[in-house]
């Protein structure tokens, strides 16, 4: 029995997700009510390739690695851009409802923690251009974090620009870190 889930578990090894909050395996089972709409990505099962007697050059499978790794970590950049669209509109709902406390405050902060996120990400992407317009942004939300009872026109309208861009990508079916690139 035991043997018969450790081989089942070999020879067909988990899709991998990446979301704002985690990467990993994909731990929801076909037919959970919580299923995730979330891209799976097939990573490398070097295990399954030994047991199947395939050859792998460390060339081939640094290769493979690294694909692994890009993919996931562009998957997780895509998931950044929506909960930053997701925050910027409770945000955004907050001010227009005048709601404004000290959970507009922690709403900005976590807006700025997803943007350092997505620096780090893009930075192991190697793309600098992308990781320096979401540190200007994180810079401009903390600013407005600091200020968050009566933030600067322009703060305000960096919020409402970054809500709108990612609402945009979405509604376009394009990947949200492809948007803020251009």
């Amino acid at each position: 029995m035991l043997l018969d889930r450790v081989t089942y578990f070999t020879m067909h090894r988990l899709p991998f997700i990446a979301t704002s909050d985690y990467l990993g395996p994909e731990r929801r089972r076909a037919g959970d009510p919580r299923a995730s709409k979330i891209k799976h990505l097939d990573v490398i099962n070097t295990l399954k390739a030994k047991i199947e007697g395939s050859r792998l050059s460390m060339a081939d499978l640094d290769r493979a690695v690294r694909g692994n790794l890009n993919d996931m970590m562009a998957a997780r950049l895509d998931a950044n851009g929506l909960k930053l669209g997701s925050v910027c509109g409770l945000i955004l709902r907050a001010y227009e409802e005048k709601r404004v406390d000290k959970s507009v405050e922690a709403l900005l902060r976590t807006l700025v923690d997803v943007l350092e996120d997505a620096i780090r990400t893009a930075q192991a992407l190697g793309d600098p251009d992308l990781a320096q317009v979401c540190a200007k942004l994180a810079h401009q939300v903390n600013a407005m974090a600091e200020n968050y009872e009566k933030p600067t026109s322009d703060q305000f309208g960096t919020i409402q620009k970054l809500g709108t861009v990612f609402e945009l990508a979405k509604a376009a079916k394009i990947s949200p870190s492809a948007v803020a690139r251009e």
